[in-house]
C-alpha cells in the first residue's frame, strides 16, 4: 500500500512537474516573443529616423550647394558690373585725353 501510494506520488509529482515545465516554457517563448516584437519595432523607428535624418542632410546640403551658386553668381555679376564701370572710366579718361591733346595742338 505504502509502495502504491508512493508511486502515485511521484506520478503526481512528475505530471506536476512536467505541467510547470511546460507553462515556464510556454511563458518564456512568449516573452521571447514579445522582446522580439519590442526590438524589431525599435529598429524601424530607428531605421525611419535615421533615413529622416539622412533626407534633411540631403535637403541641407542641396540648400547649401545652391547658395553657394547664388554667391559665386552674385560674385561674378558684382565683378563684370565693377569692370563696366571701370572700362568707363577708362574710356572717360582715353577721351579726356584726346581732348588735353587737341586742346595742347591748338595752342
Amino acid at each position: 500500500v505504502i509502495e502504491k501510494a508512493l508511486a502515485k506520488r511521484e506520478e503526481r509529482t512528475r505530471i506536476d512537474t512536467e505541467h510547470r515545465m511546460k507553462q515556464l516554457g510556454d511563458a518564456v517563448e512568449g516573452e521571447m516573443k514579445r522582446l522580439r516584437k519590442e526590438y524589431e519595432g525599435a529598429l524601424e523607428q530607428a531605421q525611419r529616423a535615421a533615413e529622416k535624418r539622412c533626407e534633411e542632410q540631403k535637403r541641407i546640403l542641396e540648400e547649401l550647394k545652391e547658395t553657394e551658386s547664388l554667391a559665386w553668381e552674385n560674385e561674378r555679376k558684382d565683378l563684370e558690373t565693377m569692370l563696366k564701370g571701370k572700362s568707363r572710366e577708362v574710356l572717360e579718361a582715353q577721351k579726356s585725353c584726346k581732348e588735353m591733346e587737341q586742346q595742347v595742338m591748338k595752342v
